[in-house]
């Protein structure tokens, strides 16, 4: 709440907005992974020409240090991030969020499978 209350202010917003975040930073970080996750697609799609001839292993890695690197400006902060999904009542939306990001990168590498393979390249990326 402190946080929220001091971007705010940072930004000359009235605190009266603060009540637009229901659940408070927790949102603030679902949104920025959603948006991270948008611009990843849009990386993968941009550079699908470059990573034609690159092994599916060389692809996903590509894929994951895109994603990491977007977190870079706030890497002092990520343990508090994580300390927020890890909360049993941000659990399920974490969870989604992963879960979307993991189809993201598999999607954004060509990967089109429908079958079991679909669900252990997926479990198999998310560690």
């Amino acid at each position: 709440a402190d946080a929220l209350r001091a971007g705010a202010k940072d930004i000359e917003l009235s605190t009266a907005s603060l009540g637009l975040v229901k659940r408070g930073e927790v949102e603030l970080l679902e949104f920025f992974e959603e948006q991270c996750r948008a611009k990843l697609a849009k990386q993968l799609s941009e550079q699908s020409d470059l990573m034609v001839d690159m092994h599916v292993r060389e692809k996903l890695a590509t894929a994951v240090r895109l994603r990491l690197e977007m977190t870079i400006p706030y890497l002092s902060h990520w343990p508090q991030a994580l300390t927020l999904q890890a909360q049993p009542q941000n659990v399920p939306e974490g969870l989604k969020l992963r879960a979307m990001l993991m189809d993201e990168i598999w999607f954004g590498v060509g990967d089109t499978s429908v079958d079991t393979a679909w669900y252990t390249k997926r479990a198999a990326l998310l560690g």
